[in-house]
């Protein structure tokens, strides 16, 4: 498990937009979110959010966020997010994406799961 400045583990949580990809619908999507449900459970993510608004993005506000937002390869966003948690000197890490698929979805969280070494199903509340 990764540990931050004070040597706390470091948690992952995910926030929910419940996408509804193109050529979809939201039956769906739905479906969707249960399997996404199940995969953070089964990781060991520490919390599910689900968002009650959508984000807009204009062309001003992407200048403006553009450093907010972790884009790269599973170690660059993994190194990154572990290097401003340990800055902020955080315990929690919640992770919003914009994956294409719901494919890619998964498996990106599969994979920010071993990159930051998260013990499967060890949380406890």
């Amino acid at each position: 498990m990764v540990k931050n400045e004070l040597n706390n583990d470091l948690q992952l949580s995910i926030l929910d937009f419940v996408h509804v990809y193109p050529g979809s619908n939201p039956i769906q999507s739905l479906k969707n979110l249960t399997e996404m449900v199940q995969l953070a459970d089964r990781l060991g993510y520490k919390r599910y959010w689900f968002t009650r608004s959508f984000i807009f993005i204009t062309r001003g506000s992407r200048q403006y966020n553009k450093d907010r937002f972790v884009i790269g390869s599973v170690a660059n966003v993994a190194e990154k997010l572990k290097r401003l948690a340990k800055e902020a000197l955080v315990d929690e890490i919640i992770i919003a994406d914009f994956y294409p698929s719901q494919e890619s979805r998964l498996n990106g969280h599969q994979l920010l799961a071993e990159a930051f070494d998260i013990n499967l199903n060890s949380y406890q509340d």
